[in-house]
């Protein structure tokens, strides 16, 4: 689960690249100021929502809070077995650090 508090949930992913296109560093969504600039959104439009590793593609954009990031954008997809993945550059976990799915 996540730690973020949750502000707008399932977004459509289109808010992301639309967000990250805009000249200025932050943007207003729904009153909430968000960072546009964020290299993470760039990833997610360059690699089409898509994890390279196992495939599971980002479904919706939660606009999400935490003392770390401020307002930021999250990426989730949906597992074989139905579960909310939070998309991330690491959300797969190597062996070593204790995985148990196979991918």
């Amino acid at each position: 689960m996540s730690r973020n508090r949750v502000l707008i949930e399932k977004l459509p992913l289109t808010i992301i690249e639309d967000t990250y296109n805009k000249k200025q560093s932050k943007t207003k969504i729904e009153g909430y100021n968000v960072k546009t600039k964020d290299d993470r959104y760039l990833n997610f439009i360059k690699n089409g929502f898509k994890c390279a590793k196992c495939g599971i593609k980002g479904k919706y954009a939660n606009l999400e809070c935490n003392s770390k990031l401020g307002n930021h954008f999250n990426v989730y997809g949906i597992d074989k077995e139905g579960n909310e993945i939070l998309l991330t550059k690491d959300h797969i976990y190597p062996k070593s650090k204790g995985r148990i799915r196979q991918y």
